[in-house]
C-alpha cells in the first residue's frame, strides 16, 4: 500500500514511530499551525514531502518534521500555501475578535 508515495511500513516502522515521538514532545503536543493542543489524533508532518528516495535526513530529520492536527494536516496536504496562510489569518482573526468580546 502506497502512502503519498511512501511505502506505508515506513509510518509503521520503530525508527518512524521513535521520531514521532519526540516530535510530539518536542512540539509539547501543540499543532505547529493552529496552536491547538493535541492529545489524540495528529499527524507528524513532513514540511518538504518525502518520496521513496528521498535522504533519511528529509525522511527523520526533526527540522523538517512539525506537529499538526489532522484538520490542518488535511488542509496542508490539500491546499497550495498561500491558501493555507489565508486560512490560518482569518482563523487567527476569529479566536481573537472572539477573545475580544469575552473582555
Amino acid at each position: 500500500m502506497i502512502k503519498q508515495g511512501i511505502h506505508i511500513g515506513f509510518y509503521k516502522s520503530a525508527k518512524w514511530k521513535k521520531i514521532a515521538s519526540m516530535v510530539y514532545k518536542r512540539d509539547n503536543g501543540k499543532c505547529q499551525m493552529c496552536g491547538k493542543i493535541i492529545s489524540i489524533g495528529h499527524n507528524v508532518d513532513h514540511i518538504i514531502p518525502i518520496e521513496p528516495k528521498s535522504p533519511d535526513h528529509l525522511k527523520y530529520g526533526e527540522d523538517n518534521l512539525q506537529l499538526l492536527c489532522i484538520p490542518c494536516h488535511n488542509i496542508k496536504s490539500k491546499e497550495d500555501p498561500q491558501n493555507f496562510r489565508r486560512y490560518l489569518e482569518n482563523k487567527t482573526n476569529n479566536i481573537l475578535a472572539e477573545s475580544l468580546k469575552n473582555l
